[in-house]
């Protein structure tokens, strides 16, 4: 399951990409593929006869013997020290602790106090799905909050995992937001609309709360899809402080839930927008982060506010800076050390930053270079000297990080990143890379090819909106553009490109003139194989539609299937199907089915003859797997969208 939050961060809209990706804070996590195109009946010179439908438990045998499907070599798109989405943090005396929901390989990045990285644990394949709070006990036991896994994960001191924590049979879903200790060393835990309090064997003690605006009540709406309360902190005296962000407002109550006192805009004088997390530091002094206000606030035991913090920027000290259009992204997440040393997350400029209790700063957590990184890898492509084009990015998220074009050696050492001729250098929404033997690299962005020299610069563009020759398909869908799905040179190294939107395939010659087009409903992705032949894959119904070297119809195969056992998944979805197409030098055809997490092997005759990968994130398995591609070696490359990475496999 991936998660797609809402980019409010007051609270937590568990959504489409869940399957997975991303939250409270955007939490991105996850993919939210909703979008449907415009469907009209096309020209198609293909029959229209259906397709077979296969029996995977009757493989066709392999010429082959079966070799082990093992990635031998894996770029990761968040490197380990580097910050890729930080939504949670913890601080020690001796280390500090952040959630990175980016890096599925260890969500829970550990730090000495001097900001220099010292491991990671929380992998997704012990089963951590979404940990949005980490709180650590006097014996350096960790216990980390997991939202969509409805648990609390207890770590040991080196990050082994000891066991977890999940109430069952009770009346009230167990959603653990945010998480803290008391002196007697039970759990208190902020959950929807209540808060918990546990023994750390997962007895549950008593629970406080409940919806709604009066005093001792906390805001929340939507059931388990909810957005609610965002933080929860004990003072000296086991004191519960609650972040009411519904109700805009501060909950005090006793160590036994006995309601105390409001903290409200009318006793500071408004400056109250969107409270977050909150922390109380040894002397009761109260920090709160207001996202909204890009700042932290700093209350004395009386709720007055005696600091402000930050400010919105991208310097150090500062906060936020993205998420002018669909949100607001200041501080999100707080920690106070035992010596009042504040940590506080500011998740769109990728760091965590250090302040004194007086408000001034001293150190980011944070990666100098960042060039490396990409996160919702779409597509690859290697040229003939090994060398590895990424292009990232979700259509769905903003993010510094979002839509790259990065070039890898074959090492996996980034060597450069590539900037638009456009658009102060920013691409809108880059699909696709193919690279010519002259090493000339031609990226898909949105409406238009844009081309760069073998140095990586600018070169020139050809393309254009609208339908008439040489120009690409563009579609309104839920207030997002979307275009052309993939491009690749034929045997004569001219330009083919999937006109998704237009229903066809256009060729150009290298310098972006038009050539001819094709008709194929819907395509996404296309592939050349050794003869010339042209396989194109469709979004409309899944199938593989096979042309001549001069786009000739000549057959199709494959499609979608209700029962996922027999082919790809989701019938009809333009966005929930299949994405990536490649062949190998044996004449077989490779499909990802994104929405199974897995690729399917055809013969060149279009029978499913293996099954490669599975749902996970070990070295042989996929999460949401998009664009692959194969080299004249039979290296399969494949875009693991969902775990941030690009693989590779030898196939023979």
């Amino acid at each position: 399951m991936e998660l797609f939050t809402s980019k409010n961060m007051g609270g937590v809209t568990m959504g489409k990409r869940s399957l997975l990706f991303i939250m409270v804070f955007i939490i991105s996590v996850s993919i939210l593929f909703t979008a449907v195109g415009c469907k009209k009946k096309s020209d198609s010179p293909f029959s229209d006869d259906d397709s077979p439908s296969f029996d995977m438990t009757e493989l066709v045998d392999a010429e082959e013997p079966a070799r082990e499907f093992k990635a031998e070599f894996i770029i990761y798109g968040v490197p380990d020290k580097m910050l890729g989405y930080p939504i949670g943090v913890e601080a020690t005396s001796d280390n500090v602790f952040i959630i990175d929901i980016y890096s599925p390989d260890g969500m829970i990045k550990k730090y000495d106090i001097q900001g220099k990285f010292a491991g990671k644990f929380g992998k997704k394949a012990e089963g951590v799905q979404l940990p949005t709070d980490i709180v650590v006990d006097e014996n350096g036991t960790i216990y980390i909050a997991d939202i969509e896994g409805r648990c609390v994960w207890v770590y040991g001191k080196n990050g082994n995992l000891l066991y977890k924590i999940k109430p069952e049979g009770n009346e009230d879903l167990f959603l653990p937001r945010s998480i803290d200790i008391n002196s007697n060393g039970h759990l208190v835990i902020l959950s929807y609309d209540k808060i918990w309090k546990m023994k750390t064997d997962g007895d549950v003690i008593a629970k406080y709360g409940g919806s709604g605006e009066g005093d001792g009540q906390l805001g929340a709406e939507g059931s388990e899809f909810y957005i609610g309360p965002s933080g929860l902190s004990l003072d000296g005296n086991d004191n519960i402080y609650v972040s009411d962000t519904i109700n805009n407002r501060i909950q005090i109550f006793d160590k036994n839930g006995k309601f105390l006192k409001k903290i409200t805009n009318d006793d500071v004088n408004g400056v109250f927008t969107q409270l977050l997390d909150i922390k109380v530091d040894s002397k009761g002094f109260i920090y709160i982060t207001d996202g909204s206000s890009y700042y932290i606030l700093k209350l004395n035991k009386d709720g007055k506010v005696v600091e402000r913090i930050g400010g919105k920027g991208g310097q150090k000290g500062k906060f936020g800076l993205m998420g002018e259009i669909n949100g607001n992204y200041g501080p999100s997440a707080l920690a106070v050390n035992p010596d009042g040393y504040l940590y506080a997350v500011d998740p769109y400029n990728h760091r965590v930053q250090a302040f004194k209790d007086t408000g001034e700063f001293i150190y980011a957590i944070e990666s100098e270079d960042n060039n490396a990184t990409f996160i919702f890898p779409n597509k690859v492509c290697v040229d003939t000297n090994g060398n590895i084009y990424i292009t990232s990015g979700d259509i769905y998220i903003e993010d510094p990080l979002n839509f790259r074009v990065l070039k890898f050696n074959k090492k996996g050492d980034a060597v450069h990143q590539y900037v638009s001729g456009y658009n102060m250098g920013k691409f809108v929404c880059p699909q696709s890379v193919a690279v010519n033997s002259k090493g000339y690299v031609y990226i898909l962005d949105l409406d238009m090819v844009q081309i760069f020299n073998p140095k990586g610069s600018f070169y020139t563009s050809f393309g254009g909106r609208g339908s008439n020759k040489g120009d690409f398909g563009v579609i309104l869908s839920y207030f997002i553009e979307q275009g052309p799905g993939g491009l690749a040179f034929d045997k004569e190294e001219r330009l083919l490109v999937a006109d998704k939107y237009n229903d066809r395939i256009q060729r150009f010659n290298s310098d972006g003139k038009f050539l001819e087009e094709y008709t194929v409903p819907k395509p996404q992705d296309l592939a050349v194989d050794n003869k010339g032949n042209i396989f194109v894959l469709s979004v409309e119904d899944g199938r593989v539609y096979k042309l001549s070297a001069a786009g000739a119809a000549l057959d199709k195969f494959g499609g979608y299937e209700s029962d996922s056992r027999k082919g790809i998944a989701y019938d009809g979805g333009e966005e929930l199907g299949s994405y990536g197409i490649a062949c190998d030098s044996k004449g077989c055809i490779y499909v990802t089915d994104t929405y199974n997490h897995r690729i399917l092997k055809y013969s060149s005759e279009g029978e499913i003859v293996e099954i490669l990968g599975e749902y996970g994130y070990g070295d042989n398995e996929f999460l949401y797997p998009k664009g692959i591609f194969i080299d004249p070696e039979d290296n399969l490359y494949v875009a693991d969208n969902g775990n941030h990475r690009v693989m590779k496999f030898r196939l023979y």
